[in-house]
């Protein structure tokens, strides 16, 4: 009588190939860590652009994105898509993505292969996300120690998409090369702009060295502007006190400040003290 043959096992294969991918990705997220870490202010959109397709054709999702959190000065925002798609709103606009964007705000990552996935409190969250054409997304914030300096994100739009624990992982170690390349930005691009400010200060310092008195007054009006355009404010002014403490003469960009009317301040100044209002 012949003997029934069993059934062939599963081979190691598909997990092979699996670990081999995963070494793959590996060494890309590796490769471009590496390559983030000498990048300048001037090329950081492109360094970061070119670092987001890469992970995104990998990865075989529709949409990458990077956008800094930054107060009183603009934001970088790189995007890269799938041709035929449109960018997606930052996720860090708190009126399309109140739930969103207060989980980044306190640190946590933020995913979810379905819309269905998120809580009942995310309403408006999930009325932007249907509006983008949103199906999937993952969003890591981008720290530096305590702050958020932006976050990163990944999205589909064709099909859900899964993000397990060590993909995540894996792409939190992407994110703090990308959290290096922003700091370091932020400083290249605050200690370029002291330079220009102590550049325009010298030169404002040389030209009154040696004013007419029939230029004065122009200079000074003149010094006041460049100083104004150079801080992105709105107005200037510049107030001489006499020895005895009364307003002599001012100067001002936009509108003159009467001294009369802020009694409190006006004091103060004459003391000698710095006045800082936010």
């Amino acid at each position: 009588m012949a003997r029934r043959k069993r059934p062939r096992r599963a081979t190691g294969r598909p997990r092979k190939l699996e670990r081999a991918t995963r070494l793959r990705f590996e060494k890309l997220l590796s490769s471009l860590s590496v390559g983030l870490i000498h990048v300048n202010a001037r090329d950081t959109n492109v360094a970061i652009e070119r670092a987001l397709q890469q992970v995104v054709t990998f990865l075989g999702v529709d949409r990458g994105g990077l956008h800094e959190r930054a107060e009183g000065r603009p934001r970088l925002q790189v995007s890269c898509a799938r041709p035929g798609l449109e960018e997606s709103p930052p996720v860090t606009a708190e009126d399309q993505f109140p739930w969103v964007s207060g989980r980044l705000l306190e640190g946590e990552v933020v995913r979810f292969s379905r819309l269905e996935e998120l809580p009942e409190a995310t309403a408006v969250d999930r009325a932007s996300f249907t509006r983008a054409g949103t199906r999937s997304k993952l969003l890591i914030p981008l720290r530096d120690g305590g702050s958020i300096l932006g976050v990163l994100s990944f999205a589909t739009v064709r099909r859900g998409y899964i993000w397990p624990d060590d993909l995540v992982d894996r792409l939190r170690f992407l994110s703090q090369a990308f959290a290096g390349v922003l700091d370091r930005r932020r400083m290249e691009l605050s200690l370029g702009e002291r330079l220009r400010f102590e550049q325009l200060l010298s030169s404002l310092a040389a030209a009154f060295s040696h004013l007419s008195p029939a230029d004065f007054d122009p200079a000074i009006q003149q010094g006041l502007r460049q100083v104004v355009d150079f801080l992105g404010v709105d107005r200037g002014s510049l107030i001489e006190f006499t020895r005895d403490g009364t307003a002599a003469r001012s100067w001002a960009v936009e509108e003159w400040m009467d001294v009369g009317e802020f009694p409190w301040m006006t004091a103060r100044l004459q003391r000698g003290e710095v006045i800082n209002v936010s």
